[in-house]
């Protein structure tokens, strides 16, 4: 599916949510901060990426290639009144959308409920295993996957409280993932990455 040369947008690829639908998702949520707590969750999305390797085939030889996209390829037009369009890249929204269904209001519900952002480059790090459920990733890999601060690099107690375990936590409490992690340490020595195993909520809600 091609842009709209014209208004720059894919059909079909631009969701438009309300903050009455806002509301109604959020019901803690007070009505004068709504609109707020919308654009900036909206907002929050441009700065998020999700990675996946493929399999291509290139003159009859297959290779895998390693692909980062932003989850919208536009920021979120914040002076709309009482709404904001979300306009997902055309590379990952058949993913999210469904390559031939239409949208699901509830997935994006449980997604746009996580507040941190180690929750979210945690969630895109599980999107690219969600046929196996488990991962298996390095130590400097899952820091640069997740953005992890220098102090949380060099310090793997640190990575632990202040990363993976409120991450974890946060995906379980509001997606209904079953995840199992360990780190990875040979020997005895130091932690050199992480395993990951995870299973989705049994309503689907997340993959």
């Amino acid at each position: 599916m091609r842009m709209d040369p014209t208004t720059g947008e894919a059909p079909g690829w631009v969701i438009r949510v309300t903050v009455k639908e806002f509301v109604e998702a959020y019901p803690h949520i007070e009505a004068k901060h709504a609109y707020t707590e919308l654009k900036e969750a909206a907002e929050n999305l441009f700065e998020c990426k999700v990675e996946w390797d493929e399999e291509v085939v290139e003159r009859g030889k297959k290779s895998t290639k390693h692909r980062v996209v932003r989850w919208i390829y536009e920021k979120v037009d914040t002076t709309t009144a009482g709404w904001v369009d979300i306009k997902f890249a055309p590379s990952i929204a058949p993913y999210l959308l469904g390559i031939e269904s239409e949208f699901t209001k509830y997935k994006l519900r449980h997604a746009a409920d996580l507040r941190s952002i180690y929750s979210w480059r945690l969630l895109e790090i599980l999107a690219q295993y969600r046929d196996t459920g488990f991962v298996t990733i390095g130590y400097d890999a899952f820091c640069q996957s997740v953005g992890a601060p220098e102090s949380c690099v060099k310090d793997s107690a640190q990575l632990r409280r202040r990363v993976i375990e409120p991450a974890v936590k946060e995906l379980q409490e509001k997606n209904g993932l079953a995840i199992e992690w360990e780190p990875i340490v040979p020997a005895g020595r130091k932690v050199t990455g992480f395993r990951f195993k995870f299973k989705p909520d049994p309503q689907g809600r997340l993959f």
